[in-house]
C-alpha cells in the first residue's frame, strides 16, 4: 500500500480560502480537530439565532489549531455566563425565546397589551403571570374554567410580533408539539376543548388552528438546571442510581423525537398516518423491525436540549416510582434532519 503523507495547512499569510479538510484527503489530529471546532460554532450561532453569521467574512478564515485544554479541579460552582454576555445573546435571537420576566403578572407595555387582548379573546381564561418574555412572544401561567366549573392551570405560548417570522417561528414549534403528542417524556401540547372540557366545537377547531398560540401542560417541578444547582450548592452528590433513572427519561424523550410515538409510517416528505392525538401517554420505544424503524425515521432534531429545557414531572406506576418522570420541553429550534435547512448547501 502506498504511503501517504500528511497534509501541511499552508501559511496563515497565504491562506484566504483554505479548505481545511475535505473528506478525498488524508486527514490528519489538527485537521479534524479545526473541522470540529466550526462544526460547533456553527452549531453554538444556530442555538443563539446567528446562523446567518456565519456566512459572514469573519467566518470564512482557516481556523487556527485549538488552544490546549485548560486543567484543573471542578470547584464545585456552576459557571453562570456574565449577564452582558446574557444580554447580547437575547437580543441577537431571531426565533421565541423566553427568559424568566421575575415581575410576575407586571410585564412591560408591549408585553401586557398584546397577551391582555388575546386573553380577552377567550373564554374561562384568566392571567395568574407572566413567566417570561422574548422579542417575539411570550409564555404566561394562565387559569382556564371549564364548563363544569372546575379550574386547572396551563401554560399559553403566543406570538406578539407584528411580522410574519414571529408567527411562522411559533407555528413551526406548535406542528412539533402535535407530533410528539402522547409521548410520555415529552412536555405535552393541550388541546383547548381539552382544558374546556367539552365536545370540540367550531370555535374550539378555530383556536386549536390559531398558529399564534397554543397550551402546554405545567411542570410545577421545575427544571433539571434548577436541581443541578442546588446539588452543587449544596455539595451533594447525585447516586449513580438516579443519574441512571435520569439518562434513562432523556433516552426515552430522543427516541420520541426520531419515532414519535403516534406515527405509524411516513409516506412523502409532507405526508404521514398518525395515530389519534387522543388517549394515554405512550412508552417511546425503537421499533425492533429495520423496515418499521425506517417507515417511522421522523428523525427530528432538537438543536437546544440543555437541563433548563428538561422539566421534572410526577411519579408514576411506569417506571418512575423512585425518580419522577423527566420531560423534554422547548422545540423553538427543533428541525427535521430532511428539512430544507438542513440539507441545502
Amino acid at each position: 500500500m502506498e504511503n501517504i503523507a500528511p497534509v501541511t495547512p499552508l501559511p496563515a499569510a497565504n491562506a484566504q480560502s483554505i479548505n481545511v479538510w475535505s473528506p478525498g484527503t488524508p486527514r490528519t489530529p489538527s485537521q479534524i480537530a479545526r473541522v470540529r471546532y466550526r462544526e460547533n460554532e456553527y452549531f453554538r450561532l444556530w442555538r443563539d439565532g446567528r446562523k446567518d453569521e456565519w456566512e459572514a467574512p469573519q467566518w470564512r478564515i482557516p481556523l487556527q489549531d485549538l488552544p490546549p485544554r485548560r486543567s484543573g479541579a471542578w470547584d464545585g460552582q456552576i459557571l453562570t455566563p456574565s449577564s452582558g454576555a446574557v444580554r447580547r445573546r437575547r437580543d441577537n435571537r431571531t426565533s421565541i425565546r423566553y427568559y424568566p420576566s421575575g415581575s410576575g403578572s407586571l410585564a412591560p407595555t408591549f408585553i401586557q397589551t398584546p397577551t391582555n387582548r388575546m386573553l380577552s379573546m377567550l373564554q374561562g381564561v384568566s392571567l395568574v403571570k407572566i413567566l417570561g418574555y422574548g422579542g417575539q412572544g411570550v409564555a404566561c401561567l394562565v387559569a382556564v374554567t371549564d364548563r363544569q366549573g372546575t379550574t386547572r392551570q396551563a401554560v399559553m405560548k403566543m406570538s406578539i410580533g407584528d411580522d410574519d417570522w414571529s408567527t411562522e417561528d411559533l407555528s413551526t414549534e406548535k406542528n412539533w408539539q402535535v407530533s410528539l403528542m402522547r409521548a410520555m417524556h415529552v412536555v405535552q401540547l393541550i388541546k383547548w376543548s381539552t382544558l374546556r372540557g367539552r365536545a370540540t366545537t367550531p370555535e374550539d377547531v378555530q383556536v386549536d388552528n390559531n398558529p399564534r398560540l397554543y397550551f402546554m401542560e405545567l411542570m410545577k417541578n421545575g427544571d433539571l438546571h434548577e436541581v443541578i444547582g442546588r446539588a452543587g450548592t449544596s455539595g451533594q452528590k447525585l447516586p449513580n442510581k438516579l443519574l441512571w433513572k435520569i439518562f434513562a427519561c432523556l433516552i426515552r424523550g430522543c427516541i420520541a423525537m426520531r419515532y414519535p410515538p403516534k406515527l405509524r409510517r411516513i409516506i412523502s416528505q409532507t405526508q404521514a398516518d398518525w395515530v389519534s392525538d387522543e388517549g394515554p401517554d405512550i412508552l417511546e420505544e425503537v421499533p425492533a423491525d429495520p423496515g418499521v424503524r425506517t417507515a417511522r425515521d421522523y428523525d427530528l432534531v432538537h438543536f437546544d436540549l440543555d437541563p433548563k429545557n428538561i422539566f421534572i414531572g410526577d411519579f408514576d406506576s411506569q417506571g418512575h416510582e423512585y425518580v419522577p418522570r423527566l420531560k423534554v420541553a422547548d422545540l423553538g429550534l427543533a428541525d427535521r434532519t430532511t428539512g430544507e435547512l438542513l440539507t441545502t448547501p
